[in-house]
């Protein structure tokens, strides 16, 4: 089950988003910031820290080392961090 999620996760297509409740400002800026990152960048984010897979289980979805994905992990937080500060003056942020 999760490969196939995966599979999801890492596609370029756009897919709407299941209603749920109406989203917070800054809820909705998260969101679209991480739909700017890269399809691998956004599965490694949501697979560790929304799914709360271990580095091992998404290792092996990924079919990747789990070394490697430490260090893409790591990276596709500090790149998701960059992408929040850059659009901070735009939301009257730092």
């Amino acid at each position: 089950m999760l490969n196939a999620d995966v599979a999801d996760l890492t596609s370029d297509e756009q897919r709407p988003e299941p209603p749920a409740r109406p989203p917070a400002a800054a809820d909705e800026e998260v969101a679209a910031t991480f739909r700017q990152l890269k399809p691998r960048e956004r599965a490694l984010l949501w697979l560790g820290y929304v799914e709360q897979h271990s580095h091992d289980e998404i290792a092996a979805a990924l079919g990747i080392g789990r070394a490697s994905v430490k260090v893409l992990l790591a990276r596709a937080r500090v790149r998701l961090r960059q992408l929040l500060q850059a659009d901070g003056p735009s939301r009257g942020g730092s």
